[in-house]
């Protein structure tokens, strides 16, 4: 299997784009604040850009019941509607949820990106997420046809795409830490295999059919060699740190063997289930009712 695991790990180190000019690097930066900001009003909003107080009918910021959240930002002439990722058990169910076409936070998500595009007008509105609220964004992205810059983001499953889906090309850019779990994962879910309960989970994404949306940026990260704190790749603030060096750093295919890279991501996701079993047997718990409630994956 090392074999075969090498093989596709190799094809994801030659195909990561890292190039991202000084403009997109700049306006990348100010959404992932904006991102950070959105989990809980914590870090600093960039220059220019306020949450935006005017009123709009209908639009549900929050709903705890599915760990949704999102806020509405602006800077005096565009609107940025941002959702928060999985911020506790509740969200962290959600994420799985989706998987198996249960998820309200994607409905509320789609809902409300339609109430902010009718609000302000399709031109003067993006969306913007982290993980899950990466996944969010899309979902609303796909759904109005207004753009989305998203982190880190989960791809949606085809149970998703099935009941939202209205402009499959609309301009959505994912600004990725190369080789952080979920991105590897998604990809190639069968790694999931050798980690403890990770074959449920692969499952789980096999049989969503997920797919991505969009274009994939790549930011290179030392942390992902570091074991121990393997899982900050995956972390919003990793993202803006990397984000604010000019030139960000460097890595070529050459520069890494698969092999080592599979050492890497299998020591750092062995790690994390040690440090997160019990959150994890408890999602594996909520999907398998909701399967099993619905009468198998991808029920509605």
């Amino acid at each position: 299997m090392s074999e075969s695991v090498d093989q596709l790990l190799k094809t994801y180190l030659q195909s990561c784009d890292y190039s991202i000019d000084s403009s997109s690097r700049k306006k990348a930066l100010e959404m992932s604040c904006l991102c950070c900001h959105v989990y809980g009003g914590e870090g600093h909003l960039p220059d220019g850009w306020l949450v935006c107080t005017r009123e709009v009918e209908g639009l549900k910021k929050r709903d705890e019941s599915c760990g949704f959240r999102s806020e509405l930002y602006t800077n005096g002439s565009k609107y940025v509607l941002a959702f928060a990722g999985v911020h506790d058990n509740r969200s962290a169910f959600e994420s799985a949820l989706q998987l198996v076409g249960k998820s309200d936070a994607y409905k509320l998500a789609a809902a409300n990106a339609a109430l902010v595009v009718s609000a302000f007008g399709l031109s003067n509105v993006s969306f913007t997420g982290h993980s899950l609220g990466g996944g969010l964004a899309t979902a609303a992205a796909v759904f109005t046809g207004a753009p989305a810059i998203t982190f880190n983001p989960a791809w949606l499953s085809s149970s998703t795409r099935s009941e939202l889906l209205k402009f499959p090309s609309v301009e959505v850019i994912n600004y990725v830490i190369f080789a952080e779990a979920l991105d590897v994962f998604q990809r190639h879910p069968q790694l999931l295999n050798s980690v403890p309960a990770g074959a449920f989970f692969a499952g789980l994404l096999s049989n969503s059919k997920i797919q991505q949306f969009g274009t994939f940026k790549y930011i290179y990260c030392k942390v992902i060699h570091d074991r121990p704190h393997y899982i900050d790749a995956h972390l919003i603030e990793t993202i803006i740190e990397e984000l604010r060096k000019e030139n960000g750093e460097k890595i070529s295919a050459s520069d890494l063997a698969a092999s080592s890279l599979h050492e890497d991501v299998m020591g750092g996701m062995a790690q994390l289930v040690q440090q997160k079993m019990s959150v994890i047997m408890e999602v594996v718990a909520s999907v398998m009712s909701k399967q099993f409630s619905a009468g198998g994956f991808g029920s509605s």
